[in-house]
């Protein structure tokens, strides 16, 4: 994260719930989220998708992202990279 003017407006304001959103709208300055870092690193076949289950912050967002319409069971039993 980058402490942008956004950035510093949300946590002055207390609306620190918006920063994931202006992280992602930050992308081009190289800001990622955490749950979009394990998602590449689940998808190069560098984690497996159960390396990811306590670390990532929106369990469900990322679930639907990473599996591509596979349950979460699917996705924890095929080998890192393989979906």
């Amino acid at each position: 994260m980058i402490a942008t003017p956004a950035i510093r407006n949300l946590v002055r304001e207390h609306k620190t719930h918006q920063i994931p959103g202006a992280i992602q709208t930050g992308a081009e300055l190289g800001m990622q989220t955490l749950d979009g870092h394990l998602l590449d690193l689940y998808r190069n076949g560098v984690v497996s998708f159960e390396m990811t289950l306590s670390k990532r912050s929106n369990p469900n967002e990322f679930t639907s992202r990473a599996g591509r319409g596979k349950t979460e069971e699917e996705l924890v039993s095929a080998a890192p990279g393989e979906v």
